[in-house]
């Protein structure tokens, strides 16, 4: 009998011999529950695992912890776009020039302070009670590194300097951990390219489109700079699994923030470079498409994008899922399709429920590649019975 592990691998390569896979992402749930002590009774003593099995779920583990736990020193490079999480298979170096310091300040705000040749960058971000009573292990920026002209030379200073470590040692313990439940890609970055790392991570959003108008010419010098580090941590992961890696790369786009031109200028031909070096590899990518899709479809199918993930329907987007479907190339797999707020009470009721899986049920034709799952994440308050009817409902697919 073929293993969870083994039917989503294949269910990743588009081969749907084997049915769909129903791999909710239990991670966010689960922090969110242990952290306010509301786990339900029969899941109190058992680790995130043993509930997965328990359930008779795929383990899903797309995303790292990003804070491993909620430990500083896991997110204190958070403002460059990086983790120093046990489930990231590299980590990063700063050079001996670069002296970063850490300021935990009131109300879960943490100051972090870059000194470069060029002067000091400063940013701050959010690891605070209501991250961990949400679940989330990924702490928003509440200031960001690059606000004046004179922070792009320091910002290209520190990426320039960084060396990318390879540590295959963690992707093994996380195989280790998850075992036959489930197939964990590679996480490389959530940023698919220069320029959107700087949207994503270094800069204010606002402040970014007036700099895209004002300042067009220093984006593209940081951009050079950053093309060398997002490939230097791609071939890191090659490095340590030169053969069939299946790698995240990317994600969080959205119509409005990442619209078609910028999307079709500023992050294709990038996000396809990295696609064809790990498709050399016989490999397969994987992208976090979790945003309003709705303009960037036809986008998506000229990717060489394998895998959509987290891709959600309405009710909380434009599209349903033939829509999205019918837009996509037929040999790239949908991973999602199960909306987080359909599982909440307080937002659907069961007939409303039931009525999104008999929608569903007609718009899906059999053998189309598809890994069902929550986009983006089982909420902590979810009604767990539902996911159980969801479960019989994709053997009936």
């Amino acid at each position: 009998m073929n293993s969870k592990k083994q039917i989503m691998l294949e269910c990743l390569k588009g081969n749907m011999t084997y049915g769909i896979p129903w791999a909710p992402r239990m991670d966010i749930w689960y922090y969110g529950n242990s952290y306010r002590n509301t786990l339900p009774e029969k899941f109190k003593d058992l680790k995130l695992r043993q509930i997965i099995k328990k359930m008779g779920v795929t383990y899903n583990k797309i995303l790292p912890d990003f804070a491993d736990g909620y430990t500083l020193k896991a997110v204190e490079d958070r403002l460059l776009g990086v983790f120093a999480s046990k489930d990231v298979p590299y980590e990063i170096i700063l050079d001996d020039s670069i002296k970063r310091v850490v300021n935990e300040k009131n109300d879960g705000l943490v100051e972090i302070n870059y000194q470069t040749p060029k002067g000091h960058l400063k940013g701050v971000f959010k690891m605070d009670e209501e991250l961990k009573r949400g679940g989330s292990t990924l702490p928003p920026i509440k200031e960001y590194l690059i606000k004046t002209d004179e922070d792009y030379s320091k910002a290209a200073d520190i990426f320039s300097s960084i060396k990318i470590i390879p540590k295959p040692e963690n992707y093994q313990r996380l195989l280790e951990k998850i075992g036959d439940d489930g197939y964990p890609p590679l996480y490389g970055h959530l940023a698919a390219s220069p320029m959107q790392a700087i949207l994503r991570d270094l800069m204010n959003p606002t402040t970014f489109f007036i700099e895209y108008k004002l300042n067009f010419k220093k984006l593209l010098e940081l951009c050079d700079v950053l093309e060398k580090f997002l490939l230097d941590i791609i071939y890191s992961i090659l490095q340590s699994f030169p053969k069939f890696p299946v790698i995240v790369w990317g994600g969080n786009y959205d119509s409005m923030l990442t619209f078609p031109p910028f999307f079709k200028e500023h992050i294709l031909p990038f996000l396809n470079k990295v696609c064809e070096i790990i498709h050399e590899r016989e490999g397969l990518v994987i992208s976090h498409c979790d945003g309003e899709n709705a303009q960037l479809l036809n986008l998506y199918r000229e990717s060489g994008i394998d895998i959509l993930q987290a891709v959600n329907l309405k009710p909380m987007v434009k599209n349903d899922y033939r829509e999205i479907r019918e837009s996509l190339r037929p040999d790239q797999v949908i991973m999602g399709g199960i909306p987080s707020i359909i599982l909440l009470d307080s937002l659907f009721s069961d007939s409303q429920f039931m009525d999104f899986l008999k929608e569903f049920r007609k718009s899906y034709r059999k053998g189309e590649p598809l890994l069902l799952e929550v986009s983006d994440n089982v909420p902590p308050d979810a009604n767990l019975n539902r996911l159980e009817i969801i479960g019989e409902f994709v053997e009936t697919l």
